[in-house]
This record gives C-alpha cells, sequence and structure tokens, in this order.
C-alpha cells in the first residue's frame, strides 16, 4: 500500500485492493510528483482508495475522471469518524469515459473515507484515475 499526503483538505492517501495492495495502478494529475505513477496489477474483485483528513469534514460531492477503459461499472463511497470502521454513504455508478463525473453525496461529517471501485471494466481488475476530487466543508 502507498501513502501520501495530498491537498484536498490535507488528506493523507492510501490505494490498495482487496486482495493484495500491489494491485491498484493511480495516475496522478500533471502538476504532481507521482504523475505516471504504475505497479504491476493483479486481478482482484475491487479496488480502493482510503482518504485520511486533519479534521472532520462535511462531504458534499465526489468528483472522479478516470482513463475510459480503465474504470468501473459500481463505486462504493464510505466514511467514518475516529476509528470506527467505515460504513456505508452512498453508491455511485460511473460511466467508462475520461470525463470528469461529478456524483451527490448525502450530507455526511467523517475524518475517513473509503472509495471502492467494483466489477472494473478493465478485464485484469486495473482502475485508472486522473482526479479525485472530494468537495464540501470543513467542520470546526
Amino acid at each position: 500500500m502507498r501513502s501520501r499526503p495530498c491537498g484536498c483538505f490535507g488528506a493523507e492517501i492510501q490505494i490498495g485492493a482487496e486482495r493484495s495492495p500491489e494491485s491498484c495502478e493511480a495516475l496522478w494529475r500533471r502538476d504532481d510528483p507521482l504523475f505516471g505513477l504504475s505497479r504491476d496489477n493483479k486481478q482482484g474483485p475491487s479496488q480502493w482508495v482510503t482518504l485520511e483528513f486533519p479534521q472532520r469534514i462535511c462531504v458534499s460531492q465526489l468528483q472522479i475522471q478516470f482513463q475510459g477503459g480503465f474504470s468501473c461499472h459500481q463505486g462504493r463511497l464510505e466514511g467514518s469518524q475516529g476509528s470506527e470502521a467505515f460504513g456505508k454513504i452512498v453508491d455511485f455508478y460511473p460511466e467508462d469515459n475520461n470525463s470528469l463525473q461529478t456524483f451527490p453525496v448525502p450530507a455526511a461529517e467523517v475524518d475517513r473515507l473509503k472509495v471502492t471501485f467494483e466489477n472494473t471494466t478493465d478485464f485484469f481488475g486495473r482502475v485508472v484515475i486522473y482526479h479525485l476530487r472530494v468537495l464540501g466543508e470543513k467542520k470546526v
């Protein structure tokens, strides 16, 4: 599993897969030092990304841009506060294209999010993400 800080509310990001942490592929923004990061991928039932925020936030939208051909048919957003187990917030259904897609999220106060990509469109279960944005407000 790889962990790194990012700009969205100062979150810590981790990427992985249900069966093995090395089976996830991620491509970051062009201005990101990790742009073009690619690792060997292994087939698995789902891929996931976790975001850990330094303070509580209220999520209102999730935006994702996939590489066409490397997305999923169904996604799940889960959240938690503190060390609680992740609980489901919403399911979403992306299209298999290169467009930035926006998914509304029922108001949820969290300090950790998990985005799971299920039923991937790639034969080998790979998912390629160009942009992953969490929109909302910081809670005081």
